[in-house]
Protein backbone atom coordinates (compact mmCIF):
# COMPACT_ATOMS: atom_id res chain seq x y z
CA UNK A 1 0.00 0.00 0.00
CA UNK A 2 1.50 3.32 -1.07
CA UNK A 3 1.62 6.06 1.54
CA UNK A 4 -0.06 9.35 0.80
CA UNK A 5 1.55 12.73 1.28
CA UNK A 6 -0.07 15.74 2.87
CA UNK A 7 1.91 18.03 0.59
CA UNK A 8 1.57 16.11 -2.68
CA UNK A 9 -1.85 14.53 -2.30
CA UNK A 10 -4.08 16.28 0.22
CA UNK A 11 -2.74 19.77 -0.58
CA UNK A 12 -2.53 19.13 -4.33
CA UNK A 13 -4.63 21.24 -6.67
CA UNK A 14 -7.21 18.43 -6.74
CA UNK A 15 -7.18 18.04 -2.95
CA UNK A 16 -7.70 21.76 -2.39
CA UNK A 17 -10.44 21.91 -5.03
CA UNK A 18 -12.29 19.04 -3.36
CA UNK A 19 -11.87 20.63 0.08
CA UNK A 20 -13.37 23.87 -1.22
CA UNK A 21 -16.25 21.91 -2.74
CA UNK A 22 -16.93 20.36 0.67
CA UNK A 23 -16.77 23.70 2.48
CA UNK A 24 -18.98 25.83 0.22
CA UNK A 25 -22.23 24.03 1.16
CA UNK A 26 -21.14 24.21 4.81
CA UNK A 27 -20.83 27.99 4.49
CA UNK A 28 -24.25 28.24 2.82
CA UNK A 29 -25.83 26.10 5.54
CA UNK A 30 -24.13 28.06 8.33
CA UNK A 31 -22.83 24.74 9.60
CA UNK A 32 -19.53 22.99 10.36
CA UNK A 33 -17.63 19.93 9.16
CA UNK A 34 -15.10 17.81 11.04
CA UNK A 35 -11.52 17.07 10.13
CA UNK A 36 -12.51 13.41 9.98
CA UNK A 37 -15.34 14.03 7.53
CA UNK A 38 -13.00 15.91 5.20
CA UNK A 39 -10.34 13.20 5.58
CA UNK A 40 -12.83 10.48 4.62
CA UNK A 41 -14.10 12.41 1.61
CA UNK A 42 -10.59 13.25 0.39
CA UNK A 43 -9.60 9.61 0.71
CA UNK A 44 -12.52 8.64 -1.53
CA UNK A 45 -12.22 11.47 -4.05
CA UNK A 46 -8.42 11.25 -4.37
CA UNK A 47 -8.59 7.42 -4.40
CA UNK A 48 -6.11 7.08 -1.55
CA UNK A 49 -5.97 3.50 -0.25
CA UNK A 50 -6.19 2.99 3.49
CA UNK A 51 -6.77 5.65 6.11
CA UNK A 52 -6.30 9.39 5.72
CA UNK A 53 -5.60 10.69 9.19
CA UNK A 54 -7.73 13.64 10.27
CA UNK A 55 -4.71 15.29 11.92
CA UNK A 56 -3.40 16.32 8.47
CA UNK A 57 -6.58 18.10 7.46
CA UNK A 58 -5.62 21.23 9.37
CA UNK A 59 -2.84 21.66 6.83
CA UNK A 60 -5.36 21.34 4.02
CA UNK A 61 -7.72 23.90 5.58
CA UNK A 62 -4.84 26.31 6.23
CA UNK A 63 -3.41 25.95 2.74
CA UNK A 64 -6.85 26.49 1.21
CA UNK A 65 -7.39 29.56 3.38
CA UNK A 66 -3.99 30.96 2.39
CA UNK A 67 -4.88 30.54 -1.28
CA UNK A 68 -8.21 32.29 -0.78
CA UNK A 69 -6.57 35.16 1.13
CA UNK A 70 -4.01 35.62 -1.67
CA UNK A 71 -6.92 36.40 -3.98
CA UNK A 72 -9.20 38.24 -1.55
CA UNK A 73 -7.54 39.40 1.66
CA UNK A 74 -10.88 40.17 3.32
CA UNK A 75 -12.50 36.83 2.48
CA UNK A 76 -14.42 35.06 5.24
CA UNK A 77 -12.24 32.69 7.27
CA UNK A 78 -13.92 29.48 6.18
CA UNK A 79 -11.20 27.39 7.84
CA UNK A 80 -12.84 28.15 11.20
CA UNK A 81 -15.76 25.95 10.11
CA UNK A 82 -13.58 22.83 10.24
CA UNK A 83 -13.95 21.31 13.70
CA UNK A 84 -12.25 18.58 15.69
CA UNK A 85 -14.08 15.87 17.61
CA UNK A 86 -14.77 18.25 20.51
CA UNK A 87 -16.71 20.45 18.06
CA UNK A 88 -14.28 23.35 18.07
CA UNK A 89 -11.78 24.59 15.48
CA UNK A 90 -8.18 23.46 15.85
CA UNK A 91 -5.47 25.76 17.16
CA UNK A 92 -4.29 26.43 13.61
CA UNK A 93 -7.04 29.02 13.18
CA UNK A 94 -5.55 31.21 15.93
CA UNK A 95 -3.08 32.90 13.61
CA UNK A 96 -5.79 33.71 11.07
CA UNK A 97 -8.04 35.15 13.76
CA UNK A 98 -5.19 37.22 15.19
CA UNK A 99 -4.23 38.48 11.75
CA UNK A 100 -7.83 39.47 11.05
CA UNK A 101 -8.83 40.86 14.43
CA UNK A 102 -5.53 41.84 16.01
CA UNK A 103 -3.25 40.39 18.62
CA UNK A 104 0.39 39.49 19.11
CA UNK A 105 2.35 37.29 16.72
CA UNK A 106 2.69 33.89 18.33
CA UNK A 107 4.00 30.43 17.45
CA UNK A 108 1.09 29.28 15.28
CA UNK A 109 1.45 32.24 12.94
CA UNK A 110 5.21 31.70 12.67
CA UNK A 111 4.56 28.06 11.81
CA UNK A 112 2.11 29.07 9.09
CA UNK A 113 4.65 31.49 7.63
CA UNK A 114 7.39 28.93 7.19
CA UNK A 115 8.15 26.97 10.34
CA UNK A 116 7.76 23.24 10.84
CA UNK A 117 4.10 23.18 9.89
CA UNK A 118 4.60 25.46 6.88
CA UNK A 119 5.68 22.65 4.54
CA UNK A 120 2.26 22.27 3.01
CA UNK A 121 1.88 25.99 2.45
CA UNK A 122 5.27 26.28 0.76
CA UNK A 123 4.71 23.27 -1.47
CA UNK A 124 1.65 24.75 -3.15
CA UNK A 125 2.46 28.46 -3.11
CA UNK A 126 2.31 30.35 -6.40
CA UNK A 127 5.60 31.13 -8.12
Amino acid sequence: MAAYSIENDLCSEDGLRYALEYLLPIVQANSTITYGEIADRLRQDLKIPGIVFAVGIGHVAGTLMNRILEIASGAPLINVLVFNTTRSPGTGVNGYLQDRYGGPLEKKRRDREGGKKGLCVRSVAKD
